[in-house]
Formats: structure tokens, C-alpha cells, sequence
């Protein structure tokens, strides 16, 4: 369903007209420096600093960038469900909310920005829809509305809103659907006022009213007309809580105007009305928050002050509440916090069960954080030193190229800061978290995929400090074995033999290569069965016997993977007179006519029966014959009677025979 801007603030803004919409930019603009200026000539209100059993201590403030100008209201929530305190920021000057995830000890992530209205001025937090994720309310001082950014949540809300739409896949829905609150809403809380179990909007009505607008919640992310209430005029902010113990939450309000600077004090009755104001003056303020921030049982307030001068750091102001509604003047305490604190929030960010404090400040677009009781180490851990893969997890030609045919149990190790965490990366990946111990050591086992990987530790302290990045860790898991090929097989006559083929000769040479994902590193030969040896091409073996050869090689890549399938030739070496015999079988696989084909294998008859005989005396015989053989071979060749292939084969056949018989 589509949202528009209600018919109320559209009738406003017509009847106030552009003149009304000038105004509000310069007040935006203009105010927070002119609210400087009269603190500056103002005597100082700041409280005393006293001791009694109301006190509260504050370590050192330290501050997180936004990312964002203007950043002029602060909460705290857990957006993101991994029960970690997040902050979030309304900057007015960007039109956008900051959310600063939390690490659970007092540091925050940095920030990430969504835009919402124009000029939000304030933030408050609440499932305001029943879907059991908090959802991000503001209150746009320059459009007059509240919006509602309904939570994922993990920390994020849904799509980017463009002219108040959010377009998401080509459809487009309302991101943060707007209602009507005061002339200038300014401040905003969230709580069930009510006890209908629903939440309900508290928003100050800024500069054009003195009073609180009341909006209570359909329990569907809607609200209702709004209620208003008395107070004092511009006001800031407004906070909800049980301020006097009776069940009922009560609301406290920040104003500054020429005649009063201070807080008001509604209590409530428990349908969503409220009782009169009264008045507490604490000086230029403006913002509040409620928190039993000294462990007493009974809330306290906590109000940011600007110290005099434009660009001096501001203060906290810490009122001691009293459980019936009124606040301990004279024992308040005050904290020094960052510049222009326009906004405040309480909530435990280190889980020690202490309410910690948060300020939004605006010169400075920055928050800063003051942990409670505690006084916090805000330097960060040096970098970890590089990871290292262990020597048993590299299976590559050396234990430091980091190459492995591994992908699971790889153990990582290396140093850090004693007793912190250290958090591992393959890129922006995080690959998990593992201590390191009181000596700064620390391991890992990781399970990698296969490919290159770049992995870095980083080291967070006990107080959340997170060092940059380490040196980086390049590894290669390669598990993929290479494949291998024989390239060529050749005789000691130099002539090429077919796979399952024979030869006369002893002598054997072969050529061969492999192909990886990676690289080949080397190759492993064996012949007839033997062990595979490491071997280089081209290998070569000679005065092998009479009989059948097998030849085997297989490649090695440099990750340690051996070739599963490796490359294999077989073939026979046989005698002078089996190589006559195939001589003469194959001239009658040439379809030679007969004459020619008898002139040919007559003489090779005569050398196979001298051959048979064993009896090395023929020999000179045969080789005499076997030249008569070879003239005769050539002398049909000139004749045109076989082809030069033909020729080429049988003179190369009867060369090698006459090789093997040492003719010369």
C-alpha cells in the first residue's frame, strides 16, 4: 500500500506558505550557532562535582566518527539480534540516520548510513509494527512529519528511499511512510503509554510550540491522531520513563528559549495523558535520556551541555533522581564529551551490566562514548604478525611456497597482542575467531576451497580496540592432479614406433609434457613396472631385451598432486628375424604387383632363413643380402613401381635390421 503526506501537513504548509519554509532552514541552520552565542554570554550553570552516595563514575570519553555531517540525535538498540548495543545517529545535515554496529565492549563498527526525511532531528527506537524487529523513527524538522524505517532486523532497513519511495526489483513501496505531528517536530521518544501493549510516538514540538504531541500506536506500524500536552517552548527533546515509581511512564522534555533553558516534567496517568510540567533549570541544553545510571534503583537523568566557546568540548550533566518524579540538584555530576553534544543515550555498550552514556556530537560528527566505572584503553592492539601455514599443511615443492593439495584441517598460526582475539580474513571474508594466549600465540585450523586465498588477522583487546589488518598470507590450494602426455617415442635407429608396435632396435628415447591448473613441477618415469623414479624429457633406455615394454610417466604439479592416470606406451623389440618377416608381411600389404612384389621378398626369404639359423657366421651373408635388398628397393622406386612412402618404409625397415646386426 502507497503513503502520502497526511492532508494536515499539507494544509500547513500551504497556509504558512514559503515564507514559513525559509524560516524553518534558517532556524536550522542559524539556531545551534545562536544557541552557542547566548552561552556564551550567559553565566555558567554547570553543577558542582561532589561526592555522596548518589555519585556515578565515567571512564575517558572516546570518540566514533558517523560518517555523516550533522549528527544531532543519538540511540541505542540492538538492531542487528547478535545481543550487542548498536548506536544510531540522526544527522540533520545529510538527511540520513548513522548505525554504528556494536562489538559488545564498548567499540562500534564504523558507520553505515541510510537517508530518511529532510532535517531529522531526533531518533527513537521500537518494534512499532509487531514483526519483532526494531524499527527506526525521526522526527523531519523540515517537513513537518515523522518517518518510520521498518527494521531487517540485521541491522539494515529496506531499500533506499528516492522522493519518499523506495524502489526495490522495479516495484516501488513506501520506505518510511510519514504522519503528522507539530508545526516543527523536533524531538521524539517511543514507549506504550498507554499499557494497550502497543507502542506509542511522543514528539517535541519545536520551535513554533510549547507543548509534547501524544500519537499512540495501531499496533500495525501506523499511528494515530496526536494528543498535545503543555510545556515549555522549543523544545528539543523529549525522553519516556517511570520517573516516580507509580507504573505509569512520564515524560521529560528539553527547551531553550530567550527567558528559560531547561527540562519539563509530565508525569503520566497511564491512558497516554499527562499532568501538568514542572519545571527543573539546568542551563543550555538540548537533549535528555533516563537511566538508573548510579545502581540506586531510581532513574536518573543524563542532559548534554555546551561549555562556552564555539569549538570547546561540551559536557554531561548527571542528575541524581530522587524516585518520586524530582532530581538531586546538588549532587549532580558532570563528564566531558565531544563537541556540540546535540544528542544523548544510555545503555550497557560493554555488557558489565553498568549503563553507559553516548553523545551525538554535532561540530565534531562524531559520538562519543563513556563507559561506566571503568576508565577504558582506547589504543588499538598492534597488527598481528602474517599468518604462517604450517610446514605439514604444505605440500608443495618447498614448506614455504605455501601450496597445498589440502583444503580441510590447514592450520594457521601466528602472534598478537597477549590475551586478545584475533579474527582472520580471506579478503573481506572473516574466516572466524580464535584467543590468543597470554604469550600472544595463537592457531587456527581453517578449511580452504580450492584456489587462491589472501588471508590477514586482525587483533580486537579486551576493550574492543581493533588493530588494522596484518601482513597477508598468500595461499594456493591446488587439488587438481596435472595430466600428462607422451609427445613422441622414438628408436635408436631414429625411426618413430606406433603405440603397440615394434622394433628391432634396443634403444628407445621418448619426449613428454604436462598441463596443470597451476603449474607442473617435474615428472616421474617407470619402465616395465619399476618404481617410479623422478625423470626429465626426453628419457631414453637401451639394450632392452627381445620382448614387450611398457613405459609409464606421470606429472607433479607444485602443490604436490601426482597424475592419477599416467601417460603409457607399450610396445615390443624383436629380432632381426621377426623384423624380416614383418618386412616381408608388410610388402604384401602394399598391393604391389606380383613381379615386384617377388622381386622384393625373394632376397628377404633367403635373409629370414639365414636369421633362423642362430648362427652368427651368416651374418655377412645377410648384410650383404640385406644391401642387395635395398638396391633393389631402389631401383623400383626410380621405375615408379612403389611410391616414395613405400620406398621410405622399407628401406628405413631394412636399415634398422642391418643396424641391429652391426653391418656396416
Amino acid at each position: 500500500m502507497t503513503h502520502s503526506n497526511p492532508p494536515g501537513i499539507v494544509e500547513n504548509r500551504h497556509l504558512l506558505g514559503e515564507n514559513v519554509r525559509q524560516v524553518r532552514w534558517a532556524l536550522k541552520l542559524f539556531l545551534p550557532l545562536a544557541a552557542m552565542v547566548v552561552l556564551m554570554l550567559l553565566p555558567t550553570p554547570f553543577p558542582p562535582v561532589v561526592s555522596s552516595d548518589s555519585t556515578v563514575s565515567f571512564g575517558p570519553a572516546t570518540n566514533f566518527p558517523v560518517g555523516s555531517p550533522g549528527p544531532f540525535a543519538i540511540a541505542i538498540a540492538d538492531l542487528n539480534a547478535d545481543e550487542r548495543p548498536d548506536l544510531i545517529t540522526a544527522n540533520i545535515n545529510a538527511n540520513t540516520v548513522s548505525i554504528l554496529l556494536g562489538t559488545g565492549t564498548g567499540s562500534f563498527e564504523d558507520a553505515i548510513n541510510f537517508p530518511v526525511g529532510a532535517s531529522p532531528t531526533s531518533i527513537a527506537i521500537g518494534d512499532l509494527n509487531a514483526d519483532g524487529n526494531p524499527d527506526l523513527v525521526t522526527t523531519n524538522q523540515s517537513s513537518a512529519d515523522v518517518s518510520i524505517l521498518h527494521g531487517n532486523g540485521d541491522g539494515t532497513f529496506p531499500c533506499t528511499p528516492t522522493f519518499g519511495l523506495c524502489i526495490s526489483d522495479g516495484a516501488a513501496f513506501v520506505a518510511h511512510p510519514s504522519f503528522p505531528a507539530g508545526t516543527t517536530p523536533f524531538g521524539i521518544a517511543v514507549a506504550d503509554l498507554n499499557g494497550d501493549g502497543t507502542l506509542d510516538v511522543v514528539v517535541g514540538n519545536g520551535y513554533f510550540a510549547s507543548s509534547v504531541s501524544v500519537i499512540l500506536g495501531a499496533g500495525d506500524g501506523s499511528l494515530g491522531p496526536a494528543t498535545s500536552f503543555t510545556a515549555l517552548s522549543l523544545i528539543y527533546r523529549v525522553a519516556i520513563g517511570d520517573l516516580n515509581g507509580d507504573g505509569n511512564l512520564d515524560i521529560v522534555t528539553v527547551s531553550f528559549n530567550a527567558v528559560y533553558q531547561g527540562l519539563s516534567v509530565l508525569l503520566g496517568v497511564g491512558d497516554g495523558t499527562f499532568g501538568p510540567p514542572a519545571y527543573i533549570g539546568v542551563g543550555l541544553s538540548f537533549a535528555v535520556a533516563i537511566g538508573d545510571l548510579n545502581g540506586d534503583g531510581k532513574l536518573d537523568l543524563a542532559v548534554p551541555v555546551q561549555m562556552p566557546g564555539l569549538l570547546t568540548e561540551g559536557h554531561v550533566t548527571v542528575l541524581p533522581g530522587l524516585g518520586n518524579g524530582t532530581f538531586d540538584l546538588g549532587a549532580s555530576q558532570t563528564f566531558l564529551v565531544g563537541i556540540t553534544p546535540y544528542g544523548i543515550a544510555i545503555g550497557d555498550l560493554n555488557g558489565d551490566g553498568g549503563l553507559d552514556l553516548a553523545t551525538a556530537n554535532l561540530s565534531s560528527d562524531d559520538v562519543s562514548v563513556l563507559l561506566n566505572g571503568a576508565s577504558v584503553d582506547p589504543t588499538p592492539p598492534k597488527p598481528p604478525s602474517t599468518p604462517d601455514l604450517a610446514n605439514e599443511d604444505d605440500t608443495g615443492v618447498s614448506e614455504i611456497d605455501n601450496l597445498t593439495q589440502n583444503t580441510s584441517g590447514l592450520t594457521l598460526s601466528g602472534t598478537a597482542e597477549a590475551e586478545s582475539t584475533v579474527e582472520l580474513f580471506d579478503g573481506a571474508a572473516s574466516l572466524g575467531t580464535t584467543p590468543a594466549a597470554g604469550t600472544g600465540n595463537w592457531s587456527k585450523d581453517l578449511t580452504l576451497s580450492a584456489g587462491m586465498h589472501s588471508i590477514t588477522a586482525k587483533a580486537t583487546d579486551a576493550e574492543g580496540n581493533i588493530s588494522s589488518a596484518s601482513g597477508t598470507l598468500s595461499v594456493v590450494v591446488d587439488g587438481t592432479p596435472p595430466d600428462t602426455s607422451i609427445t613422441s617415442r622414438v628408436d635408436g635407429n631414429g625411426a618413430a614406433v606406433a603405440s603397440g608396435g615394434s622394433t628391432v632396435s634396443g634403444s628407445i628415447a621418448f619426449t613428454f609434457d604436462g598441463t596443470d591448473n597451476v603449474e607442473v613441477a617435474g615428472f616421474k618415469c617407470s619402465l616395465d613396472g619399476t618404481a617410479y623414479a623422478p625423470c626429465v624429457s626426453p628419457v631414453g633406455y637401451s639394450a632392452l631385451a627381445v620382448g614387450s615394454h611398457t613405459f609409464q610417466v606421470l606429472a607433479t604439479d607444485v602443490a604436490g598432486n601426482e597424475d592419477t592416470s599416467p601417460a603409457t606406451f607399450t610396445w615390443g623389440v624383436i629380432t632381426p628375424a621377426e623384423a624380416s618377416q614383418n618386412l616381408i608381411a608388410a610388402i604384401g600389404n602394399m598391393g604391389l604387383p606380383a613381379s615386384v612384389a617377388k622381386s622384393l621378398t625373394a632376397p628377404l626369404g633367403k635373409i629370414s632363413a639365414l636369421l633362423s639359423d642362430n648362427d652368427p657366421g651368416n651374418d655377412g651373408d645377410v648384410c650383404s643380402k640385406l644391401d642387395s635388398f635395398i638396391n633393389q628397393v631402389n631401383s623400383s622406386a626410380k621405375k615408379k613401381q612403389l611410391t616414395t612412402a613405400q620406398a621410405q618404409q622399407l628401406l628405413q625397415a631394412a636399415t634398422a635390421i642391418k643396424s641391429s646386426l652391426g653391418c656396416p
